[in-house]
């Protein structure tokens, strides 16, 4: 229930993921946290963990240890397997996404799909999407 109902709102909602360039490739391992006032949000931080592109970084998240209780130690080992060949995969594509957009002067390019939302007279009125592209200078030039 919104506190003034005569507020005509529009809601941003950004979808989480940072895509890299026009690619399908996104930056890893995310976290997201919103800052509060009493009228409410404020500004809204995303930190992503670039150790995730590191193959080594990735085998060590799974390294084996205990099979969960109740599992089956052969399943428990083949969906670990495959975890770890998506996420190896994953990283792979981030890196060759990252190097192909970044230019030489090291500004590497970056998306942020959304979609805006009204939101007026209690009701959400219909979702239009949009894009935000950046471009964010990166350590060291493109050789």
């Amino acid at each position: 229930v919104m506190l003034d109902p005569g507020k005509k709102l529009l809601l941003i909602d950004l979808g989480g993921e940072m895509y890299i360039g026009d690619t399908q490739a996104t930056l890893p391992g995310y976290s997201f946290d919103a800052f509060t006032t009493k009228e409410g949000p404020v500004m809204a931080v995303t930190e992503y963990n670039l150790a995730m592109l590191e193959e080594s970084t990735v085998r060590e998240m799974f390294r084996l240890g205990e099979t969960p209780e109740g599992m089956d130690r052969e399943e428990y080992l083949k969906q670990q397997e495959e975890s770890l060949k998506r996420w190896l995969a994953d990283a792979r594509a981030a890196r060759e996404a990252m190097e192909a957009n970044t230019d030489k002067d090291g500004m590497l390019s970056l998306r942020v799909p959304f979609q805006v939302q009204p939101f007026e007279e209690g009701a959400y009125g219909e979702a239009v999407p949009g894009e935000l592209c950046l471009r964010i200078k990166v350590n060291g030039n493109k050789q």
